[in-house]
């Protein structure tokens, strides 16, 4: 019977190495400022998102998600329309490295913004305006480790508006180096109850 109870404790402990965990930071200005803000609802900016801190032992980074938010204050007439654009580039990390050049929204609404795609709807996933790298491996790990910067350009297409606003958020998602073929996983976890199952009929005999 204990060499059953360690055989199930083995196959969940090993089973569960195959989640994984994500980390969000915000893409700040020069100076810390967050997030990016402009007057009458026109201009550009930079936004840098901090590189990845370091893993412990064992664990890599899988996927670096850029994710944006935008939305305008006091508009100024009945209809007003603010478009979005956000293109990650830094150094060798252009925008080449992503899934598209650039991301884009339209905010609208009245007196105040309604809700759309890139509202922010936090805490995390802030939005569901977001692309993702194209990077892998090795490539992915000195990205992530490197950080990028992310050029925000706000225009006004319709109406008027006091101010609005870009706020980016990359995302680090991360997990256990395993030597175990992903698709073995569920065979190991299926050992595990297999072996509970057996300790459950033992108990009853």
């Amino acid at each position: 019977m204990k060499r059953l109870l360690v055989l199930l404790f083995a196959g969940l402990v090993l089973a569960s190495l195959a989640s994984a965990s994500s980390l969000y930071l915000e893409c700040t200005l020069a100076g810390g400022g967050f997030p990016a803000q402009f007057s009458g609802g026109n201009g550009t900016a930079i936004a840098n998102c901090p590189a990845a801190p370091s893993l412990p032992v064992g664990y890599v980074y899988t996927a670096v998600i850029l994710w944006d938010t935008g939305d305008y204050q006091f508009g100024l007439t009945i209809s007003n329309e603010v478009q979005m654009v956000e293109t990650p580039s830094s150094g060798t990390w252009t925008s080449s490295n992503w899934i598209s050049s650039s991301i884009s929204c339209d905010v609208v609404g009245g007196g105040s913004s309604s809700s759309g795609p890139c509202t922010y709807t936090g805490p995390y996933p802030p939005s569901t305006v977001y692309q993702s790298s194209t990077l892998t491996g090795p490539a992915l790990q000195a990205f992530a480790m490197g950080g990028f910067s992310v050029t925000d350009i706000s225009t006004v297409m319709a109406g008027s508006v006091a101010t609005s606003a870009i706020g980016n958020f990359v995302e680090y998602d991360y997990a256990p180096v395993s030597t175990v073929p992903e698709p073995a996983n569920g065979a190991i976890a299926g050992a595990a109850l297999l072996a509970f199952a057996t300790l459950a009929r033992r108990r009853r005999t």
